[in-house]
């Protein structure tokens, strides 16, 4: 079964087993050849070599009537003959031979493994570094800013995990559904099931901010967190499961999959819209610019990086199933979505009030530097009085 998953060829193997093998057997042992009627090592028989001599007429035209079966059959018995008298082919040797070659995968130097891990955080870290000097606020700064600051990261690693989450199983879905004796069809199902139910979630979080409630979108926000990395890792446990329990159990492993796809859709879509909206309300309008580049430029990281954090993290665990080369990205990601749930407790406030009023504050502020300074004062009272109006 994981002969066939890679290309191996098993003529060369035996022709050259039987060389060997040959050289230290008896002088009068015939040699054979190798007859692959299939490619598995199942249906290869060894078969004696007759030496070329002469025919008769009559026994030419005898031989034109026997039976391609019959024929058949008395290679089979002199293979067996041959394999009895002597040990040319062993059973044995065959199964280590083929286990040493499927069972290790070809190893990469550890150079090329160092370079792709560091060009992974490498590219990471830029990220960070860019948003820390564009929204980043003064260690002196109000508390409110720092709240707005931290909303801020939590959408936009909502969109960037989303983005990541949907476009990294792409490389290695077709395997995954091939090994599991299904097809490109199969395959583009799982991938799609993502979004299947995006436009009734959207829906449902158009009823659920309206009214807006902080404390209800926190929950929802902490909650679908949580269940997009537990989807993430019940991916990852169904694919090596299902990968290693391949058959009669292959139907319920794509359904599966398919499940854990559609749950993660479900849990991405409702988290990156809310914090979206989350971030919109509290952002300065003098940021506002900034912050929607920002958050279209994740979208577009993500799905840029997510073939990519595929093949690293197959190459640094070294997978070589197509249970493990889908299944470990995605457990990844996972522990990514799973450090968003203290991230949200300990850092996103649920009561709006203190950023809505460092917003004010900061607005006003853009607004007073622009006019006169004899102004500056009513046009700031004026702009909190109409802020605090709307709110109520």
């Amino acid at each position: 079964e994981e002969g066939r998953e890679c290309d191996v060829d098993w003529h060369s193997v035996l022709q050259a087993r039987i060389v060997t093998n040959a050289t230290t057997s008896s002088a009068g042992t015939a040699a054979s050849v190798v007859v692959p009627a299939r490619r598995s090592p199942h249906a290869m028989v060894a078969v004696p070599s007759q030496p070329h001599r002469e025919l008769s007429p009559e026994h030419d035209q005898e031989s034109q009537g026997v039976d391609v079966a019959s024929a058949g059959a008395r290679q089979v018995v002199a293979a067996a003959k041959l394999a009895q008298a002597t040990t040319l082919v062993s059973v044995h040797d065959f199964i280590i031979a083929a286990s040493a070659m499927v069972s290790e995968p070809p190893s990469l130097p550890l150079a090329y493994r160092a370079l792709v891990a560091a060009g992974s955080i490498g590219v990471g870290v830029a990220c960070i570094a860019f948003m820390r000097r564009r929204f980043r606020p003064k260690p002196d700064d109000e508390p409110g800013l720092w709240s707005i600051f931290h909303t801020q990261v939590l959408s936009l690693n909502a969109q960037f995990l989303a983005a990541l989450a949907y476009i990294s199983p792409i490389p290695t879905a077709y395997d995954m559904t091939v090994s599991l004796g299904f097809g490109a069809s199969a395959s583009g199902f799982m991938i799609g099931s993502f979004y299947t139910l995006a436009v009734p979630l959207l829906c449902m979080v158009a009823w659920l901010t309206k009214p807006w409630s902080q404390t209800l979108c926190w929950k929802i926000c902490l909650c679908s967190a949580a269940v997009m990395g537990a989807a993430q890792f019940g991916f990852m446990i169904v694919a090596l499961a299902a990968h290693a329990n391949k058959g009669e159990r292959a139907m319920l492993g794509l359904w599966l999959l398919f499940s854990m796809r559609l749950l993660m859709g479900c849990a991405s879509n409702v988290s990156m819209t809310i914090t979206k909206i989350m971030s919109q309300k509290v952002t300065p309008h003098t940021q506002m610019v900034d912050f929607q580049v920002m958050y279209n430029s994740a979208s577009v990281l993500g799905m840029a990086l997510g073939p990519f954090l595929s093949s690293a993290v197959s190459v640094a665990v070294h997978a070589s199933s197509p249970g493990a080369r889908i299944g470990f990205p995605s457990g990844v990601i996972g522990l990514w979505w799973l450090s968003l749930v203290p991230m949200i407790w300990r850092f996103v406030p649920t009561d709006l009030h203190t950023c809505l009023s460092a917003k004010d504050r900061r607005d006003v502020g853009a607004e007073g530097a622009k006019a006169p300074a004899a102004g500056a004062e009513t046009a700031a009272s004026t702009e909190c009085f109409k802020n605090e109006a709307a709110r109520k």
